[in-house]
């Protein structure tokens, strides 16, 4: 049901007209993050305070209007898409770094700061926030705390779920909440600000975070080694943690990724089926020394090449191809990536063999799979490229992800590893999650009465993940 006029005009006195929007071409701007997904919502808010937020969740409860907080937009679950209309709280104006406190670790900031404005602001310091998510460059700490975002460092450092000292949080009756403290260890009761992390939206508005920093490495260098086979690759990376070397980042990119990496921007990536990318970090010698001994690993599970670089610019080079895959298969041309298979957890050892079932899974319904990621922490990446304007590939690349997903959950693992659960993944984050799922609702219930907050998401989003796809409904082009 829309918005009442009255309803509007207590918005617009709580944020101020200019951060208050209702008209066309900005509800369908906002019915929409990376994912598949699209719905409008009926106003979009930018609140300028925790005071603001609290006044506006207040109104919204009284009123039962749904509520879908939301940062940068760079979820590729949906999670920030609005399901149920009602408002978008659209937190970038909340943008301050609040201070940097190097003494004790940590940091203060509100949600709408950008993670690499974060680093730049730290590295005077010589510290840094390491988490490092593909979108660094534009997505918030806010909705990396939302959704329990990592990266490519999360191996060595850690998600943000493991950096987060203390939330502000407000609630969907407008109570403000402070978790957390501003110790670096806390075992008194129950760790309500770890619970916040990767609720998505669900249970409160976090506006307020302390987040742990940590010093940045005096020096880093990478290698990167092909191989014949998707086993050999794993079998890499199995030996460097059994040689007690523990990389700051180890990804993998298979045959579909070099090729398009190669095809869109004449990398000069070999002809492999699979290649891992191991960076090493701290003081100088035992970086290389580490990086020496990740070369006659690779090389004796079967590398055919390898390519080492400690000074920046050649690392930053071999870095590069990493980045260009989504870009790269972007560009593939009939046929996109879609997000769908595309944030899978495992134990690191089975990264290989499920990599190959995924290949025969795709040939088997119709399509094409590029699989990379964070092999170093079990976390891979699938892009299922199809012609989105094809039901019949939507129908394919449906059954390939239902069975992706399948053999996922036989390995030991789990649907989302750092993108969240969102509106895309409902089905399949029941089946994972079991009976335990009963005990999340009774948290939702508690904290969130009248079911306000980012409805329709987690243990709620729909059986059918292609439910409102804007490439099937026409809503966006």
């Amino acid at each position: 049901m829309p918005l009442s006029e009255g309803v509007l005009a207590e918005l617009e006195r709580i944020v101020g007209a200019g951060n208050l929007a209702s008209d066309d071409a900005t509800r369908y701007v906002y019915g929409a993050d990376a994912s598949i997904h699209h719905h409008p919502p009926d106003a979009v808010v930018r609140p300028g305070s925790t005071a603001e937020v609290s006044e506006v969740l207040r109104l919204c409860e009284r009123e039962l209007v749904p509520v879908t907080t939301r940062g940068a937009g760079t979820g590729l679950s949906g999670n920030a898409v609005p399901v149920r209309g009602g408002i978008v709280l659209e937190m970038m104006r909340m943008n301050r770094i609040l201070s940097v406190r190097v003494e004790d670790l940590y940091c203060e900031l509100e949600p709408g700061v950008v993670f690499s404005a974060l680093n730049r602001a730290l590295e005077p310091h010589g510290y840094w926030f390491p988490p490092a998510p593909g979108s660094g460059d534009v997505c918030t700490v806010g909705g990396m705390i939302a959704n329990s975002a990592s990266g490519i460092r999360t191996v060595k450092y850690g998600a943000t779920r493991d950096l987060v000292l203390g939330l502000e949080v407000v609630l969907a009756d407008g109570t403000v909440l402070e978790v957390g403290n501003r110790g670096l260890k806390n075992a008194s009761g129950y760790q309500l600000e770890k619970l916040f992390v990767g609720s998505e939206g669900t249970l409160g508005v976090i506006t307020r975070a302390r987040l742990r920093i940590l010093p940045r490495p005096r020096s880093s260098g990478s290698l990167i080694a092909s191989f014949r086979s998707l086993e050999a690759a794993g079998a890499a990376i199995s030996q460097i943690y059994r040689n007690r070397l523990m990389p700051s980042a180890l990804e993998i990119m298979d045959r579909n990724c070099i090729q398009a990496v190669k095809r869109k921007f004449g990398t000069p990536l070999p002809d492999a089926e699979a290649l891992i990318i191991v960076e090493m970090d701290g003081d100088r010698r035992v970086v290389e020394d580490d990086l020496r001994a990740a070369g006659e690993i690779s090389r004796a599970a079967g590398a055919s090449d390898v390519d080492f670089a400690t000074d920046p610019a050649r690392t930053a080079r071999i870095w590069e191809s990493r980045k260009q895959v989504l870009p790269s298969m972007a560009s593939s041309g009939e046929r996109g990536p879609v997000s769908l298979a595309d944030d899978l957890g495992m134990p690191v050892s089975r990264v290989p063999e499920v990599l190959r079932t995924f290949a025969e899974i795709a040939r088997r319904n119709g399509v094409v799979i590029g699989a990379y990621g964070h092999a170093g922490e079990g976390n891979i990446h699938c892009k299922v490229l199809i012609d989105t304007k094809s039901k019949r590939d939507w129908e394919g690349a449906r059954r390939a992800t239902d069975e992706i997903y399948g053999e996922v959950l036989r390995a030991g693992g789990t649907v989302s590893a750092e993108h969240g659960i969102g509106y895309s993944r409902g089905r399949l984050f029941r089946a994972e999650r079991g009976a335990s799922i009963g005990v999340m609702r009774r948290i939702k219930a508690a904290l969130d009465p009248k079911g306000i907050l980012n409805p329709g998401k987690l243990f709620d989003a729909p059986d059918d993940m292609l439910s409102d796809n804007r490439y099937i409904t026409g809503e966006c082009d």
